[in-house]
């Protein structure tokens, strides 16, 4: 019984902390600068996409093919 409610009570203020920490705000210097960083989802995959795709010939490759 103590056991639950030690836990219970270390649960409470484990939120209590983190929604008070949500509530910090990064500066308007630093939310309005030209070099941030572009986290959004979208961005990411055209990015691994871009980075994927090499430019040039390509030649078929056989197991009887020398050169």
């Amino acid at each position: 019984m103590i056991d639950g409610l030690f836990w219970l009570i270390v649960f409470v203020l484990s939120l209590m902390l983190i929604s008070s920490l949500g509530r910090v705000k990064a500066s308007k210097k630093q939310l309005n600068r030209n070099n941030r960083i572009n986290w959004s989802r979208k961005s990411r995959e055209t990015k691994t996409i871009e980075q994927n795709i090499i430019e040039g010939e390509s030649h078929e490759i056989s197991e009887n093919n020398e050169k």
